[in-house]
Formats: structure tokens, C-alpha cells, sequence
């Protein structure tokens, strides 16, 4: 008989899995702001926390000054704009069979390479690309990559999970315990897209979350995902300045490089800028807590079978709760003190979020949005949201300085927490789009984010891979929109050159000048951004 989970507490352990599933709710303040005949409308593919996905961005025709503001140009000393769209940690992800004997054993098990046989044979072939989130509470297989990976029903329990929220609820399947393993696109050999098997890392019995289906490639395709449930006790190091472009299957996956690494690592650097983290709820700051799934209330004689997928625990035999990092954040908007608020960092949303109750504490209304963005929850279900260019947000480090960045898009969004109410913000990844990341997450002491300084992007070289060529000329073709109308997409701020809000043959011919051809260094006149 099939179980289904309607347990409130693990809904909200399912709210983050970055970009996929959510049990969130869905806020554009007091009511949705009403798009103008006037507005102009950006698609784009933006991922959020709570399962929604923004797929457009809309903006003024005649773009106000704070939109004009934006970018690095207005960022004073020691301070740092941010584009409206962060990067996407993408990774392979590899499925076994390996797990636990016996009842009672609900714990996973972290593995420094692969154990266990295939679930689709072989594994150098047969995996998914999907997201590192440090703000997903458990990890996803999406419905797209099941045949892939070898997911075949017999891997299904046949209980389920309810996730979603305002933007549609559906029901998840809970998969048997199983082994995962991760690596980063610079593991896929781009040419014959082989995955060298031996950069896998990750961890096994383990209980996973498969969305229905959908069709592939529409508003609620699902990615796979892999969350706190493993990263809390290993050390990521995100790349910026080596960006891996991976094109498999008809779509083309652009990301940092991503490595997974054993804690104590000596290959992983130190950055300077070191942001000190929070578990939430801090109930698991504990020696006892690790990740672990826990068996269906509805079938108490059976002490095998996932009724609750893997997440973080505060022991085994618990219920899981699922749990994030947090880092204290000061904002500011207009003539309002700052205000000082515990922010999820989360790798998988690309885009900062605050709450409505925050929003009101800033001045920000709802009803005069500077941008407005589509956002589609795990029904397909559409809702309105207003964004705005908070004029600063800066993260504690530890230390005397502070992590400054200016202009910082948000949205207004209602995400629930793991502890219950509703998360004040998220920090998304465009605060960290030139930055190199080392999560050193852990439950028994200091967890930490360590930052480097900026990475130096050159005006042109648009894909960070050294040159200026015709690869980027593509991009700014894409962006052209001429003068005195806003960029065609968020992401096409990189390409407006002169900050005027616009691309034009003013940008271009800065872009002519810097032009200089595949695998050469960049001209020295080009200006950095």
C-alpha cells in the first residue's frame, strides 16, 4: 500500500532543495504589483529557493534611475554592485546501489569515491548534471534524469512526499536507500562528454526525492539536486575564475567549477575574507547529528522503508528536520537604518530574497517595484513578484571588515523555514558572481564561508574564459537592443559597457576594441567590470 507523508515539519525540509521542490509559500508583498502595457519582458531561467524558478524579468521602458545605478561602475571603496542573475554550481551526479543492511540503520554512510554497483552501468556514461545547494535540505533525483541514472520503479517505495506551496502543491515519490556521488563539470570531458569516474565523491544509504513527471524542459522540469544532507560535512570549493561550459543532451550547462573535498584537504585554499555560518535549527549543532531518513508512520511493522527522505538529523533514529547555514547580514535602503537580519546562504538560489515582513522594515512597496519577475512554483503555477536595488548589503566576516555590495537585486519572497516561520532573506549567488567560495560546513563547531577577493573580469570576455572571441560577440549579438531601452535580459547587464542602461554602439565598439580572437590574453585597454 502506498504511504504518503504529509508531515509538516519535513514539508519544510523538502522547502529549499535549490530549485527544486518547496513547501513555501509565495509573497509579492501586500498583492502583487499589475505589469504595465509599457513594461518590457526578459525571459530568462533564474532558480530560486522553495521549488520556484523565475522565467521573466520585467522592467520600465524608460528604466528608473535606481535600475540605472546598477553595476560596478557606482560601487564605492571597498564596495562591489552585483548583476541581477548569480551563477549556477552545476555537478554530475552518479547513482549506486549500495546500502545498509538490517532495520534500525538509518544513518547515510560519506564515501571518498564510489561504492557500490551502477544503477545504469556504466556510470562514465549514465549521470545526471544537476545543482550543489547548500539551500536544499534533501537530495533530488529529477524525472528527466531517472531513465538516465537507472531509477527504475523497483527504487521507488511507493510512499510519497507533499511539496510545493502557493505556487501548486504535487506529490514527490521517496526512493529506497541508495548510494550518491558527485563531481564537478570539470569531470566531464566536454568532447565525448565521459565522466571521469574517480573524481566522485559522496555518500550512500540514502533516501531520495523523485518530483512527478513533467515534460521535459517546461516550466516545472525539476533538476536534480544535492543538499545539505551531504555537503554539511564536506568542503566545496566553488571556481569563478574557471568557468566549465558542458553541452549534453540539447541544453547547455555554464557553471564555476565545483569540487568536493574531504575536510582538512590541503589542495583547498584559504581565502581571506571568512564568513562565519550558523546551522539552523540549532538543534543540530550536536557530535550525535548526521543525515538519515526515517521509516512511514503509517506502517510501523516495517523498519527498512523510507516513509521520509534523507536529511539532516540531530541523531539517528530522530525524525529528520533538514537543516541550512545562515550568516549575519546588514541592508539598507534609502534613508531607513540599517538593519541587521541572519540570511540562508544558499548556492541555489541566483538571486537575493527578503521577506515581506523585511521588506516593510526597508520601506520597500510592493505596489512601485523597480522590476517586476515571473516566478513558476512546482505546479507551473505563475505569481507576480516585485524586486528592487537595495542601495547596500554586507555580510559579517570575522575580522574588520565586512563583505560590501551596493545595488543588490532582490525579490520579495515568503520562504518557510526549517525552524518555522518564515526565513527573513537569502543571499544568492549574483552577490558572489566574481568571487571564489570554500563552504567549510559543520554541525559541532564554527561553520565557515571563506571568500576571495574579486576575481578581474574583463569588459567583453563575457563567457570568463580568457578572450574576447566570437563566442562572446554571440552573447553581446543576443543583448543588442540599442539606445535608451533597457537590456533585452538580466543577464545582458555585463554587456552595457558604459552603464547607461542599454547596449549600443557606444558598447559595441568597446567591444570591438577588446575583441582579439580564441585562446589570446586580453587586450590590455579593456576595461575590467
Amino acid at each position: 500500500m502506498a504511504n504518503r507523508s504529509t508531515w509538516g515539519l519535513l514539508r519544510r525540509s523538502v522547502v529549499a532543495i535549490a530549485v527544486v521542490v518547496g513547501g513555501g509559500t509565495l509573497s509579492a508583498g501586500a498583492s502583487a504589483p499589475a505589469r504595465t502595457a509599457s513594461w518590457q519582458r526578459h525571459a530568462v531561467d533564474l532558480r530560486l529557493a522553495a521549488g520556484l524558478r523565475i522565467r521573466a524579468i520585467h522592467t520600465p521602458a524608460q528604466a528608473p534611475a535606481t535600475v540605472e545605478k546598477t553595476g560596478p561602475a557606482m560601487a564605492g571603496a571597498g564596495q562591489q554592485a552585483v548583476p541581477i542573475d548569480g551563477f549556477a554550481p552545476y555537478v554530475a551526479i552518479a547513482l549506486t546501489d549500495k546500502s545498509r543492511p538490517g532495520e534500525f540503520a538509518f544513518a547515510h554512510v560519506l564515501a571518498n569515491s564510489v561504492v557500490g554497483n551502477p544503477l545504469n552501468a556504466p556510470l562514465s556514461q549514465n549521470y545526471a548534471i544537476g545543482i550543489l545547494d547548500t539551500g536544499g535540505t534533501v537530495n533530488v533525483i529529477g524525472h528527466c534524469d531517472r531513465t538516465t541514472v537507472g531509477l527504475t520503479n523497483a527504487w521507488l517505495t511507493g510512499n510519497t512526499i507533499t511539496i510545493g506551496g502557493a505556487g501548486g502543491q504535487v506529490d514527490a515519490d521517496i526512493t529506497q536507500p541508495l548510494g550518491m556521488f558527485v563531481a564537478g563539470l570539470q569531470a566531464i570531458d566536454p568532447a565525448t562528454l565521459l565522466l571521469d569516474t574517480t573524481q566522485l565523491l559522496g555518500h550512500w544509504h540514502v533516501s531520495a526525492v523523485v518530483p512527478p513527471e513533467p515534460a521535459c524542459g517546461d516550466l516545472v522540469d525539476i533538476p536534480s539536486t544535492v543538499g545539505t544532507a551531504l555537503v554539511a560535512f564536506r568542503d566545496v570549493w566553488i571556481r569563478n575564475d574557471r568557468p566549465r561550459t558542458i553541452f549534453r543532451d540539447g541544453t547547455t550547462y555554464t557553471g564555476p567549477e565545483v569540487s568536493v573535498h574531504v575536510p582538512g584537504d590541503t589542495t583547498v585554499p584559504a581565502y581571506s575574507h571568512v564568513v562565519a555560518l550558523d546551522v539552523r535549527p540549532t538543534t543540530l549543532a550536536s557530535a550525535l547529528a548526521t543525515s538519515a531518513y526515517f521509516i512511514s508512520f503509517e506502517n510501523l511493522d516495517d523498519f527498512r522503508t523510507p516513509g521520509m527522505p534523507t536529511a539532516l538529523v540531530d541523531q539517528e533514529g530522530s525524525l529528520p528536520t533538514g537543516g541550512w547555514f545562515v550568516a549575519s547580514t546588514w541592508i539598507k535602503e534609502g534613508t531607513r537604518p540599517e538593519i541587521n537580519k541572519l540570511f540562508m546562504v544558499d548556492t541555489g538560489a541566483q538571486i537575493c530574497v527578503v521577506r515581506s515582513f523585511v521588506a516593510g522594515q526597508l520601506g520597500l512597496n510592493p505596489q512601485q517595484p523597480e522590476f517586476t519577475v515571473e516566478v513558476t512554483g512546482v505546479a507551473g503555477d505563475i505569481t507576480i513578484a516585485p524586486g528592487f536595488y537595495l542601495d547596500s548589503l554586507k555580510i559579517d566576516t570575522l575580522g574588520v571588515d565586512q563583505l560590501q555590495f551596493t545595488q543588490v537585486p532582490i525579490i520579495i519572497l515568503d520562504v518557510p523555514s526549517v525552524e518555522g516561520g518564515i526565513l527573513d532573506g537569502i543571499i544568492g549567488t549574483n552577490v558572489f558572481y566574481n568571487r571564489n567560495l570554500v563552504f567549510r560546513l559543520n554541525l559541532t563547531g564554527t561553520a565557515r564561508l571563506e571568500v576571495s577577493d574579486p576575481i578581474v573580469l574583463y569588459y567583453g570576455d563575457f563567457d570568463v574564459d580568457g578572450d574576447v572571441d566570437l563566442a562572446d560577440f554571440g552573447h553581446f549579438q543576443d543583448c543588442a537592443n540599442g539606445p535608451n531601452r533597457p537590456p533585452k535580459r538580466g543577464d545582458c547587464q555585463d554587456a552595457d559597457a558604459d552603464r547607461d542602461n542599454d547596449v549600443d554602439m557606444a558598447d559595441f565598439l568597446q567591444f570591438q576594441a577588446c575583441f582579439n580572437g580564441p585562446n589570446r590574453p586580453v587586450r590590455a585597454e579593456c576595461p575590467t567590470r
